[in-house]
C-alpha cells in the first residue's frame, strides 16, 4: 500500500501540533474521512497509514488531540484500545474503524472509553455525524 497524504501543520518543522490524527489503512476510508472533515470546517488533520498499534506507538509526542480516528485491524482490537486508551487523553475523541457490524465489540469500545465505532465501507454521512459530534461535542 502507497503512504496516504499527510496534510496540515504536521508537515512544517516546528508548526503547532494538529487537532486531529488519524490512522487508517485504506485510501477510501481516508477519502470519506477527509471529506467529513473538510465539511466541518477542519483544516488541521494529519493522515497517517497505520491501524491502533500505530496510533499507541505514535501518540505520546502528539500532545493534546481533539479527535483521534483509527483503524482497528489488530488480531487483538480490545487490547490494542486498552493500550491506545491509556496513551490518549481523556479529552480526545476516540473513533474506531472495523470490519464488521460487531456489537460485542462496539460495546466493549464504549466501556473501554471509544467515543463510536464505525464499520467498513464507510458512509460519507454517517462519517460526518460521528465526525461532527466528536469533533463538537
Amino acid at each position: 500500500m502507497t503512504d496516504l497524504a499527510t496534510s496540515g501543520p504536521d508537515a512544517v518543522a516546528g508548526a503547532p501540533k494538529p487537532r486531529a490524527l488519524i490512522y487508517v489503512r485504506d485510501k477510501e476510508s481516508e477519502g470519506v474521512i477527509r471529506q467529513s472533515l473538510t465539511s466541518l470546517g477542519v483544516e488541521d488533520a494529519v493522515f497517517r497509514v497505520g491501524d491502533v498499534n500505530a496510533a499507541a506507538a505514535g501518540l505520546a509526542d502528539q500532545g493534546a488531540l481533539k479527535l483521534l480516528i483509527v483503524d482497528a485491524g489488530a488480531d487483538d482490537p480490545l487490547a490494542s484500545i486498552s493500550t491506545l486508551m491509556s496513551a490518549s487523553s481523556p479529552a480526545t475523541g476516540v473513533i474506531v474503524l472495523g470490519e464488521s457490524n460487531d456489537l460485542s465489540l462496539y460495546r466493549h469500545l464504549r466501556n473501554a472509553g471509544v467515543a463510536e465505532y464505525i464499520f467498513k465501507p464507510l458512509v460519507s454521512a454517517l462519517a460526518l455525524l460521528f465526525v461532527g459530534f466528536s469533533v463538537y461535542g
